[in-house]
This record gives C-alpha cells, structure tokens and sequence, in this order.
C-alpha cells in the first residue's frame, strides 16, 4: 500500500471518529407522539411527545405520491443518489456566502435538514460542518426510505405540529393519503420557515410561498399547467381543525397503564366510535345533570372491541367524565339471571316451560321481594326471566349453589367483588347483590351470543390470549338467547325492523344507583350502563326506560348482514317435558283435595276510600278460599295480625295508591289495588 493511501485510509479513519464522538445524532427528538390507532390505521387520539410536540407516526406509503414527488423536486431532486451530502448545492452555498458575507441558502439536502431537525443549533459555518458530518453518519445507519421517513415525521408546520400527518389532519382535516397538488405544495414549503409562512395567521404570505413552489415545479415539469393554474386558485385555510380526541378513556388507560408501547393499534372501528360518542352525548340531555352513560360494542365473530365509551361526557365535571365507568364496579342489578337458568337447563334441573312460584319465600335469614313489591304466583322459567321476577331467579340459584354459580363465571376471567368484602356468595347476588365491571358483564354475554363459549374481549389487534371458557352447552345458550328475543319493552319503546333478532336483558340495582341493558344478536354484543359515576341514586332510573332506548339506539348504528338466530322460530313443544321438569321441585302441591280459589274480598279492586273513616280503628282485610293461614302483603311489606285475633288490621298512614296481596299456605295469592284519599 502506498503512502497516499495510507494518509487516505487516516484521514477517513479519523474523520470517522470525529463524526462519533463529537456528531452525536439524539434520535430521542425523533420519538413519537403516544398515539391510539383504529383498526384501519385512522387516528383516534395523540398525546404530546416527550419534547411536547404532536408527531405522529407515519410510513411513506400512508402520504400522497404527489407530496413525495414535490418534495424531492423541489428540496433534493438527487436525495437517491448522493451519500447525504450534494457537494455542488454546498458549493452553490459557499459561493452565495462569500459574495453576501451571509448565509442565503444552505444547500441542504433532506439528510442535512433530518440531522439539523434531530440537533437544532444556530445556522454558523462550524454547525453546517457538524450537520453535514451528522448527514454521513446518518446515511451510515439507515437507508434512503428510512431517512425519508424520518423527515415525514419531523419537519416543523407551526406551534408544536410536527410532520407531514398531523399537518395534514390540523391543516386540511384528513389523512395524508389523498393531498391535491395545492395542498402538497403548502406542505411542502411550511417546514422552510413554519411560523413565518403559517396559513391560520398569515395567509397571504402562505399564498405567495406555495405559488413560488408550484411556479418552479411547473417550470421544471413536475406538474401540468392544469395543475399549477388550479393550485394557485385554491384557497389557503385559514384555521387549524383540532385533531381527532376518540375513545379518550381507552387512550388514558393505555398511556397511564399499559406497558406496551405507542402506537397503540386497536380493534375499534373509528367511524363507529365517533358515531356513538356523539349519539350518546345527545342522550345525556333526556337524564338528569349527573347522570351519564358508558358502553361498549364487541364484534362476536372475533371478540373485538369496536367501540368503548366509558364516559359520555369526557369534560364534564359535574359528571366525573374522566372516571371510566367501564372499569368501574357497580351492581349489576339482575343482568346475571340469564347465566343461573342457563346453567340450570344444562344441569337438568328446568327448562323454559318449567312452571315455577313467583310467591313470598324466605331462604333462611333472606326474604327477597320482586321489583313490583308483588308476586305473580304460577309462571314458566320462560315468563320468569323475560319478567325478571326474583323469587324464581333466587329459587334456581339455591338449586345450582351461589358458590359454584360464581366459580364457573370466574372461570371465564370475569372479575367480581363482594359487597361484604369476603370471598363468599350467597343468593343476594343474582340480585345485583355484588360488584361488576360493564368490562366483564358484555363479555360474559359475549358467550351468550356464541353458544356459551365465553372469549377473551380485547381492544388491541396484538392482543393473542383468546382464553375460552365453556359456561354451558349450546343448547342451553340458544334456550336462554330464545327467552331473551321476546323481552317485552317498557311502553313507547319498541323494537326496529332490524331489532328483532336481539336478544334483551335489563338491570336495576337496589336504590336506582345502576340501570343496565345487555344485548346481543348473532352478529354483535352491546352493553350499557347509566348512574351517577359517584353511586347516588335517580329515583325512577331503571334499565327498562333509561337503557334500552341507549341500547337501541346503538345497536340502530351498527352495520348488519341481517343474520338470524337459525332456532328462534323453533317451538317448545310443552307435551315433551318429563314430569319431573313439568313444576319447580320445591313448588309441589303434595294434597290432592280440591281448594276453592282464593279471593281478596274486601277492600275491593279499584276501590277509593277515605282514610278518615278507619282513622282510628283501622281497614279490616277479609279474605276467602285457599288453604289458611293467610299472609297479608302492603306494597311488598309483610302485616302482622291484631294481637289476639285473628282479624288482618290495617292503618295506612298517608293517602295514595296501594297494591294489596293475600296468600295462602300453598302460595296461592289474589290482588287488588286501592287509592286511599286523606
């Protein structure tokens, strides 16, 4: 080797280690913004950088060929073939320095602008050296494509907008994929001086840049005069749109505590979520001022989420809109009924025509009461849970055994909580008597859907632990989603043309704290929850004529391939069932004498009496038929007989509206309803 190639191998040598150590490239300025994605790569919501910029990811192929090919015509038409640095443009610059004893232009190619992005400095001879020395290093340590990335993802729009994607979603509302030649031109030009050329305050000067980028790519016939006539035509925008803010409580659990790392590409559909944040928003005004409403929307064929509303009202104060109430536990009122019958069909114990006592019962130290405070006596399993009666649901869970019943919904990943704060259920939780998260309830119902299987629900499209978990056979799934398709609705509230295959359950919790309705038909599984985020009661809110209507109304969003339920049309042929599943066990009438039919006689049904005239003897109840002794029953509240007597006293105490009930020792039961005026 000769001495001259020697000193070469040297000097690259050293020039090498002098490009390490003293032109370091901080990539950290290069981070992007937290971002959440939508299944189809949309943004649903970004948080600043850790340099406070909005920088959004973004690929060459998610940009406009006509930007791509602008750019490079105009910034660095040889970026393909140099090594990061165009020695004539640097000599172009040198020579302009010299002759005006400043910098005029800096012969940047896109490398040197990425590594001046990436290491902001003051424009001097000694940091154009440093940047061109960075320029090397960078096209040493990525390729042409990568680097071309980098600059879509850092060249400076105004304010903290960095990047080709979020101008184009603040300047022209839309994603970068289709710009028209005027909006590239714009875009183009804005990263040479940003705040200078900004279209929002200065739209004038805006006009004249992007027409001294048009007029150049036209004279080097890069675009058609069409194109350029029609550009310089075009209006400049003249304010920034916000970008996309969906789905914030997602975004705020997966930035907060999630480990993994941005983006975040999610199951959710963006359409559908902006859809449903607005419609549920408007639904706010129908509910009182802190009440709000969270929902969720899970795809069945995959188990995805596609949409999730924790909150409907994100900015409010008054009702804690940051508090996600899909995460929150709360009663859920009956909606866990449909679980405890479907495990009773499967284990033999019922089926839908099982006729079953809706009557006052007492299970040891726990005497439930219906939501009507009154009793219906003989009903099928069928007529029980489309009612939502509790004595027959408290009846079936005994059978089944809380414990196992709670086991086998765990099972399936749903986490509960207990209101005694122990690990022990007891028959008040098929009653809402436990805590639960909307999270789990729509997942639980999930397996409703498909055949109960219930499946992981997931709202990441990374997300690969599809835990499944059998809760009951199939048949006894399609029993339970046969029940549900007939649930009466309140009045005034109906089923669409495209709602009668949706299968219904409501919710109350104790106190009107939480009002739910779960739904599901083959296609989708929607759950729906309304309260005060804060637990206080609404007097008259229940899942009937609060959430149905919500669910409704969401479901009425969804697109549908109009599949059926295949069994629905089936019918229970009643001759079929064996005796032993023809009445409840614990409901048979073991006497084979003929009883007369009960009758409450006095007062008589829809009578009006004067509280006055009983004031201070009180109302004597009498009834007959039935086997004795009788029970009396105002509004759901047990009476106790007159001291020595056998005679039913009653002293209502305020006027008003009344529902009586008498039963007899096998159940049996007659009703009136009165109206006591004061």
């Amino acid at each position: 080797m000769s001495t001259a190639s020697k000193k070469s191998l040297y000097f690259i040598a050293f020039l090498l280690v002098v490009i390490l150590l003293f032109c370091p490239v901080d990539m950290r300025r290069g981070q992007i913004s937290p971002t959440l994605l939508a299944r189809d790569g949309s943004l649903l919501r970004a948080y600043p950088s850790s340099d406070d910029q909005i920088r959004l990811p973004v690929a060459r192929v998610q940009v406009d060929p006509i930007f791509i090919n602008m750019l490079l015509a105009y910034e660095d038409r040889h970026f393909f073939s140099h090594p990061g640095v165009n020695p004539f443009s640097l000599l172009r610059a040198f020579g302009q320095w010299l002759e005006a004893g400043e910098v005029i232009s800096g012969g940047s190619t896109l490398t040197m602008q990425v590594a001046r992005l990436l290491v902001p400095a003051p424009r001097t001879i000694w940091n154009k050296i440093q940047e061109i020395l960075r320029a090397v290093r960078l096209e040493a340590q990525y390729n042409k494509e990568e680097i071309l990335e980098l600059y879509l993802q850092l060249a400076p729009y105004g304010g903290n907008i960095t990047g080709i994607r979020a101008a184009s979603l603040v300047y022209f509302n839309k994603e970068p994929q289709h710009l028209t030649p005027d909006e590239a031109a714009l875009l183009v030009i804005l990263p040479q001086n940003p705040n200078r050329f900004r279209p929002d305050r200065f739209p004038d000067r805006a006009r004249q840049a992007r027409a001294k980028v048009l007029r150049r790519l036209y004279e080097t016939g890069n675009i058609t005069q069409t194109a350029y006539n029609t550009g310089i035509a075009s209006a400049i925008p003249h304010t920034r749109f916000p970008l996309p803010k969906l789905a914030p409580h997602l975004a705020d659990f997966l930035q907060k505590k999630y480990t993994l790392q941005s983006p975040w590409h999610s199951t959710l559909d963006a359409k559908l979520q902006h859809q449903l944040e607005q419609s549920l928003y408007k639904h706010l005004a129908s509910l009182s001022a802190r009440t709000t409403i969270a929902a969720l929307v899970i795809d069945n064929k995959t188990n995805a989420v596609l949409a999730y509303i924790g909150n409907a009202d994100y900015l409010s104060t008054a009702r804690a809109g940051q508090v996600n109430m899909v995460m929150a536990f709360r009663s859920p009122g009956s909606t866990l009924k449909p679980f405890a019958y479907g495990m009773a069909f499967q284990e033999g114990i019922a089926v839908p025509e099982t006729i079953i006592r809706d009557t006052q019962t007492r299970f040891g130290d726990y005497t439930p009461n219906n939501f009507n405070q009154g009793f219906t006596g003989d009903v099928t399993i069928r007529q029980a849970l489309q009612q939502s009666l509790n004595i027959p649901a408290v009846k079936i869970l005994e059978a089944i055994g809380p414990q196992v019943f709670l086991n086998k919904l765990r099972a399936t990943g749903a986490n509960f909580k207990l209101s005694d704060q122990k690990d022990v259920s007891e028959l008040p939780i098929i009653l809402g008597g436990l805590g639960a998260r909307l999270w789990d309830m729509t997942q639980l119902y999930t397996g409703l859907a498909n055949g109960g299987v219930v499946k992981s629900i997931y709202f990441l499209n990374s997300y690969q632990d599809l835990k499944a978990h059998q809760i009951f056979d199939q048949d006894s799934a399609e029993k339970v989603t046969n029940i549900l398709v007939s649930t009466p609705l309140s009045d005034g509230v109906a089923r669409g043309p495209n709602s009668m295959d949706l299968a219904i359950k409501t919710g109350t919790s104790y106190g009107y704290r939480d009002a739910w309705a779960m739904g599901y038909t083959p296609e989708y599984t929607i759950g729906v929850w309304v309260g005060r985020a804060d637990g206080t009661p609404v007097p008259g809110q229940i899942g009937r004529n609060t959430a149905i209507p919500i669910l409704l109304s969401i479901h009425d969003s969804l697109p549908s391939t109009m599949k059926s339920w295949s069994f629905i049309k089936q019918k229970n042929d009643v001759k079929k069932i064996p005796d032993a599943l023809r009445r409840w066990r614990g409901d048979v009438i073991t006497s084979n004498q003929a009883v007369a039919k009960l009758i409450l006689q006095y007062p008589v049904d829809k009578s009006i009496l004067n509280r006055h005239e009983f004031l201070d003897n009180g109302l004597q109840l009498s009834a007959q038929g039935g086997v004795k002794p009788y029970q009396w029953y105002v509004n759901g509240h047990l009476l106790q007989p007159q001291e020595n007597t056998k005679r039913m006293i009653w002293k209502p105490k305020n006027g008003g509206f009344y529902k009586l009930v008498v039963e007899d020792k096998q159940g049996n039961f007659s009703k009136v309803t009165v109206e006591i005026k004061d």
